[in-house]
């Protein structure tokens, strides 16, 4: 696990400079968020950072359940679990906000949605902000 502490290290050090880092193969080119510290395609561990720019597509997403809403993000509600595709290619399952009309949007699949890092009990987290 030891392996795993400069690439956290480096991840939350970047969110509160206000950005967000992935690791990039130089084997491969596949780009790895969160940061992982051996490429899940090739196996190489020959990896750089990069700032991700943020921008990012939803392409579906469901209410979070209320037991599932941390305090500290209740402000932000309704929560919703979102599957996003970054720009730079990965996709993950992620927070999403902003979603006011759910039929409306999942209508329009898949939509725009923009990284933002927010205070997160003590840390810096990210979350994806939909915008109508």
């Amino acid at each position: 696990m030891e392996q795993f502490a400069p690439i956290v290290k480096t991840y939350y050090d970047g969110l509160e400079e206000g950005k967000i880092l992935a690791r990039k193969c130089n084997r491969c080119g596949t780009v790895m968020y969160p940061p992982m510290p051996v490429c899940p395609e090739c196996s190489s561990t020959d990896t750089h950072w990069i700032p991700l720019c943020q921008e990012a597509k939803l392409l579906d997403f469901d209410l979070m359940a209320k037991s599932h809403v941390w305090e500290h993000i209740q402000p932000f509600g309704p929560i919703y679990w979102g599957e996003v595709e970054l720009e730079e290619g990965p996709s993950l399952t992620a927070i999403v906000i902003g979603i006011k009309d759910p039929d409306a949007v999942r209508a329009r699949l898949p939509v725009p949605v923009k990284a933002e890092i927010i205070q997160d009990d003590g840390f810096k987290s990210v979350l994806f902000r939909f915008e109508e």
